[in-house]
């Protein structure tokens, strides 16, 4: 009889180990795997699991866009970075292994990058123009801010 419920506890252990690792799993955005992006001299790469890599090269972008989705009843906020290039783009999660090393190359390679909005950002779902080419610096273009779907 001790055996029985010993192998009875024991699945039953297992079964809630399982169960709690999926709703963690669940919880993490892009199914508890943000990915990882790598930043060169001419381009940017992400790479997620379950997902084919996607590349742009610097030179070839010609808007950046900030994407905040907000998944209430989770209480969990995404932002991704749209890089986006004729033909194609790159999306990045802000919490990529790797983020922090495109910050700087935001900085030097894309001037009149809009800051303020990278800080308000998460405060609100919706999209964002960051930068866009040819625009001049420190002007927004206007009706570019538009709530997500």
């Amino acid at each position: 009889m001790a055996l029985v419920r010993r192998d009875v506890f024991r699945a039953a252990r297992n079964a809630i180990a399982s169960l709690r690792a999926r709703w963690r799993a669940a919880m993490q955005p892009d199914g508890g795997a943000a990915g990882r992006v790598t930043v060169s001299d001419d381009e940017i790469v992400c790479e997620r699991p379950r997902r084919p890599p996607e590349s742009v090269r610097l030179d070839d972008i010609v808007e950046i866009l900030l994407v905040t989705l907000d998944d209430g009843w989770r209480g969990v906020t995404q932002e991704w970075y749209v890089f986006a290039a004729p033909g194609g783009g790159c999306s990045v999660p802000s919490d990529a292994q790797g983020f922090d090393d495109l910050c700087p190359v935001l900085r030097a390679r894309f001037p009149g990058f809009d800051y303020k909005a990278v800080i308000d950002g998460g405060a609100r779902q919706g999209q964002t123009t960051l930068w866009r080419r040819n625009q001049p610096a420190g002007e927004r273009p206007r009706g570019e801010d538009a709530p997500a779907g």
